[in-house]
Protein backbone atom coordinates (compact mmCIF):
# COMPACT_ATOMS: atom_id res chain seq x y z
CA UNK A 1 0.00 0.00 0.00
CA UNK A 2 0.88 2.94 -0.41
CA UNK A 3 1.22 5.63 2.01
CA UNK A 4 -0.69 8.64 2.40
CA UNK A 5 0.87 11.97 2.21
CA UNK A 6 -0.04 14.16 5.69
CA UNK A 7 -0.95 17.12 3.73
CA UNK A 8 -4.09 17.53 2.25
CA UNK A 9 -5.51 18.98 -0.30
CA UNK A 10 -6.93 22.19 1.50
CA UNK A 11 -3.47 23.01 2.85
CA UNK A 12 -2.56 22.71 -0.61
CA UNK A 13 -4.89 25.21 -1.69
CA UNK A 14 -4.87 27.65 1.35
CA UNK A 15 -0.73 27.67 0.39
CA UNK A 16 -1.51 28.52 -3.32
CA UNK A 17 -3.94 31.02 -2.20
CA UNK A 18 -1.81 32.43 -0.01
CA UNK A 19 1.31 33.08 -2.26
CA UNK A 20 -0.80 35.02 -4.89
CA UNK A 21 0.00 38.50 -2.72
CA UNK A 22 3.89 37.45 -2.51
CA UNK A 23 3.89 36.67 -6.02
CA UNK A 24 7.15 38.66 -7.67
CA UNK A 25 5.01 39.22 -11.20
CA UNK A 26 2.33 41.32 -9.35
CA UNK A 27 5.07 43.54 -7.86
CA UNK A 28 5.84 44.11 -11.23
CA UNK A 29 2.78 45.14 -12.31
CA UNK A 30 2.38 48.09 -10.02
CA UNK A 31 5.46 49.71 -10.87
CA UNK A 32 4.15 53.65 -12.42
CA UNK A 33 4.55 54.04 -15.84
CA UNK A 34 6.89 56.60 -16.74
CA UNK A 35 5.30 59.86 -18.10
CA UNK A 36 6.85 61.81 -21.35
CA UNK A 37 8.31 64.98 -21.14
CA UNK A 38 6.02 67.99 -20.73
CA UNK A 39 7.45 70.64 -22.25
CA UNK A 40 7.89 69.29 -25.43
CA UNK A 41 3.59 68.20 -25.28
CA UNK A 42 2.75 72.17 -24.34
CA UNK A 43 1.32 72.94 -27.79
CA UNK A 44 -0.50 70.32 -28.29
CA UNK A 45 -1.83 70.41 -25.20
CA UNK A 46 -2.88 73.80 -25.46
CA UNK A 47 -4.47 72.58 -28.43
CA UNK A 48 -6.36 69.69 -27.21
CA UNK A 49 -7.36 72.13 -24.06
CA UNK A 50 -9.24 74.37 -26.55
CA UNK A 51 -10.65 71.61 -28.73
CA UNK A 52 -11.78 70.18 -25.61
CA UNK A 53 -13.91 73.71 -24.58
CA UNK A 54 -15.03 73.76 -28.27
CA UNK A 55 -16.39 70.23 -27.52
CA UNK A 56 -18.31 71.31 -24.38
CA UNK A 57 -19.76 74.49 -25.55
CA UNK A 58 -21.31 72.06 -28.81
CA UNK A 59 -22.35 69.83 -26.44
CA UNK A 60 -23.95 72.69 -24.65
CA UNK A 61 -25.99 74.35 -27.64
CA UNK A 62 -26.51 70.14 -28.95
CA UNK A 63 -28.16 69.55 -25.43
CA UNK A 64 -30.10 72.93 -25.72
CA UNK A 65 -31.12 72.38 -29.25
CA UNK A 66 -32.68 68.69 -28.32
CA UNK A 67 -34.12 70.40 -25.31
CA UNK A 68 -35.89 73.03 -27.32
CA UNK A 69 -36.82 70.16 -29.84
CA UNK A 70 -37.98 68.41 -27.29
CA UNK A 71 -39.97 71.05 -25.34
CA UNK A 72 -41.41 71.85 -29.24
CA UNK A 73 -42.40 67.89 -29.94
CA UNK A 74 -44.48 68.12 -26.68
CA UNK A 75 -46.15 71.25 -28.00
CA UNK A 76 -47.15 69.41 -31.21
CA UNK A 77 -47.73 66.48 -29.76
CA UNK A 78 -50.73 68.79 -27.45
CA UNK A 79 -51.80 70.45 -30.71
CA UNK A 80 -51.89 66.77 -32.34
CA UNK A 81 -54.06 65.71 -29.48
CA UNK A 82 -56.05 68.65 -29.23
CA UNK A 83 -56.84 68.64 -33.66
CA UNK A 84 -57.80 64.53 -33.22
CA UNK A 85 -60.13 65.52 -30.39
CA UNK A 86 -61.48 68.13 -32.87
CA UNK A 87 -61.58 65.68 -35.43
CA UNK A 88 -63.38 62.83 -33.72
CA UNK A 89 -65.86 65.95 -32.39
CA UNK A 90 -66.44 67.07 -36.45
CA UNK A 91 -67.05 63.07 -37.29
CA UNK A 92 -69.63 62.49 -34.69
CA UNK A 93 -71.15 65.96 -35.61
CA UNK A 94 -71.30 64.64 -39.59
CA UNK A 95 -72.52 61.14 -38.14
CA UNK A 96 -75.52 62.53 -36.23
CA UNK A 97 -75.96 65.13 -39.15
CA UNK A 98 -76.01 62.31 -41.79
CA UNK A 99 -78.57 60.47 -39.87
CA UNK A 100 -80.46 63.36 -39.31
CA UNK A 101 -80.89 63.84 -43.79
CA UNK A 102 -81.25 60.17 -43.75
CA UNK A 103 -84.05 60.08 -41.70
CA UNK A 104 -85.49 63.35 -43.28
CA UNK A 105 -85.44 61.32 -46.89
CA UNK A 106 -87.02 58.31 -45.70
CA UNK A 107 -90.24 60.95 -43.94
CA UNK A 108 -90.00 62.34 -47.21
CA UNK A 109 -90.53 59.14 -48.98
CA UNK A 110 -93.09 58.05 -46.76
CA UNK A 111 -95.04 61.27 -46.87
CA UNK A 112 -94.74 61.25 -50.89
CA UNK A 113 -95.92 57.38 -50.85
CA UNK A 114 -98.95 58.81 -48.52
CA UNK A 115 -99.63 61.26 -50.85
CA UNK A 116 -99.86 59.36 -53.97
CA UNK A 117 -101.63 57.12 -51.79
CA UNK A 118 -104.31 59.32 -50.80
CA UNK A 119 -104.33 60.89 -54.24
CA UNK A 120 -105.09 57.71 -56.00
CA UNK A 121 -108.24 57.14 -53.23
CA UNK A 122 -109.66 60.29 -53.99
CA UNK A 123 -109.38 60.03 -57.66
CA UNK A 124 -110.84 56.34 -57.11
CA UNK A 125 -113.92 58.05 -54.97
CA UNK A 126 -114.36 60.96 -57.68
CA UNK A 127 -114.84 58.73 -59.90
CA UNK A 128 -117.01 56.38 -58.18
CA UNK A 129 -119.22 58.82 -57.04
CA UNK A 130 -118.92 60.07 -61.57
CA UNK A 131 -119.81 56.55 -61.82
CA UNK A 132 -122.61 56.96 -59.43
CA UNK A 133 -124.00 59.93 -60.45
CA UNK A 134 -123.64 58.48 -64.34
CA UNK A 135 -126.28 55.59 -63.49
CA UNK A 136 -128.09 57.24 -61.77
CA UNK A 137 -128.40 60.00 -64.13
CA UNK A 138 -129.01 57.07 -66.54
CA UNK A 139 -131.87 55.22 -64.53
CA UNK A 140 -133.54 58.40 -64.18
CA UNK A 141 -133.14 59.24 -68.27
CA UNK A 142 -134.78 55.70 -68.38
CA UNK A 143 -137.26 56.05 -66.15
CA UNK A 144 -138.76 59.76 -67.69
CA UNK A 145 -138.69 58.09 -71.12
CA UNK A 146 -140.74 55.38 -69.94
CA UNK A 147 -143.25 57.66 -68.63
CA UNK A 148 -143.05 59.55 -71.24
CA UNK A 149 -143.85 56.85 -73.85
CA UNK A 150 -146.66 55.71 -71.32
CA UNK A 151 -147.99 58.88 -71.76
CA UNK A 152 -147.93 59.08 -75.17
CA UNK A 153 -148.82 55.65 -76.00
CA UNK A 154 -151.83 57.28 -78.23
CA UNK A 155 -149.03 58.54 -80.62
CA UNK A 156 -146.04 56.44 -81.29
CA UNK A 157 -144.41 58.75 -83.51
CA UNK A 158 -142.74 60.72 -81.39
CA UNK A 159 -140.35 63.16 -83.05
CA UNK A 160 -136.88 63.43 -81.65
CA UNK A 161 -137.25 66.69 -81.20
CA UNK A 162 -139.69 66.31 -79.02
CA UNK A 163 -137.40 64.13 -76.68
CA UNK A 164 -134.62 65.70 -76.62
CA UNK A 165 -136.32 69.04 -75.34
CA UNK A 166 -137.76 66.38 -72.91
CA UNK A 167 -134.47 64.76 -72.22
CA UNK A 168 -133.21 68.91 -71.63
CA UNK A 169 -135.83 69.43 -68.78
CA UNK A 170 -135.11 65.97 -67.10
CA UNK A 171 -131.58 66.86 -66.84
CA UNK A 172 -132.07 70.46 -66.01
CA UNK A 173 -134.40 69.40 -62.78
Amino acid sequence: MAKKSSIGIGTLMRKKLSDITNNSDSQHNLLPLPLPAIDADIPSIQQLLTERTQLIQLIAEKDELIESSGAELRRMQADIKKLQLQNRNLAQSNSLMLAEVNLGRDKRKILQHEISCRSALIKANALKAALLLYETLQLLVLKRLKTIIEDDRGDIRLSWKHMNTKLQRICLR
